[in-house]
């Protein structure tokens, strides 16, 4: 029993010197994949008129091709980078560095719209947007890559370092994120950059003093920055990653 009982002592003591605390600054590298849904829509306008009255402008008409491209599928791989500092295993500060990159198929529709815009009695501008040919929707093989660059910190709520629950945190992020997309045919492409907000959960095990293993999931959000000639979003991506993580620090 007296043995038993020493073995038991010895497990609880290794238990908890394997328990250790990120603290100071530490590198982090993530490689997984991502479930992705990306939207976006180009409007070019090559054609326009106008009319004045007095030197003053009264209204004007413009049309050109509409664009949109329509995704949802898997990016293999999905890269995550931190740089940052830890304190005291309860807050991590750090910049972040993602990316990810697809091939697959695209939703892409092309159609030819207009727009008016005219002057009201209140000196307010009336847009009307119009549908000057129907669209047509067609599936391009395509290749896009996507990157991000922000900050973000993470919080450590379980300071026990004998719970089973030690390592586990929560997180947030943002910053500026960009992507390209290219059809395989070269019929057309396009770059753009939003911003992103990314909330995360994930769990760290210490492998040694210095290094811990881990796996996290992310949701992330990307906004755009410009509006479309009826005032909504030009294009936004929403992303899910599951991230296997090395961390030294």
């Amino acid at each position: 029993m007296n043995v038993l009982k020493k073995l038991v002592l010895i497990l609880v003591v290794a238990a908890a010197a394997w328990a250790q605390e990120h603290r100071g600054l530490f590198f982090s590298a993530g490689l997984g994949f991502s479930y992705a849904s990306l939207f976006y829509t180009d409007v070019e306008y090559n054609y326009g008129s106008g009319s004045y009255f007095s030197d003053q402008w009264v209204s004007s008409y413009e049309e050109g091709p509409k664009k949109t491209w329509d995704l949802g599928g898997f990016e293999i791989p999905t890269i995550d980078i931190r740089l940052g500092c830890s304190f005291a295993n309860l807050f991590a500060l750090y910049v972040l560095f993602s990316g990810g990159a697809y091939s697959g198929e695209f939703d892409y529709t092309r159609e030819k719209v207009g727009v008016s815009r005219y002057l009201e009695d209140d000196g307010s501008i009336a847009v009307e947007p119009k549908q000057v040919e129907p669209p047509v929707k067609q599936e391009h093989e395509t290749m896009y890559a996507r990157f991000s660059l922000g900050l973000g910190f993470s919080v450590y709520p379980i300071r026990n370092p004998l719970s089973r629950l030690n390592g586990l945190y929560v997180g947030f992020a943002g910053g500026l994120d960009a992507w390209a997309v290219h059809m395989k045919s070269g019929l057309d492409s396009f770059d753009n950059s939003g911003i992103f907000t990314r909330y995360e959960i994930g769990k760290d095990w210490w492998m040694s003093e210095s290094w811990s293993l881990g796996v996290g999931f992310a949701f992330t959000n990307v906004f755009k920055f410009i509006k479309d000639y009826e005032g909504n979003d030009e294009g936004h991506a929403r992303v899910f990653s599951l991230l296997f993580r090395i961390t030294r620090g």
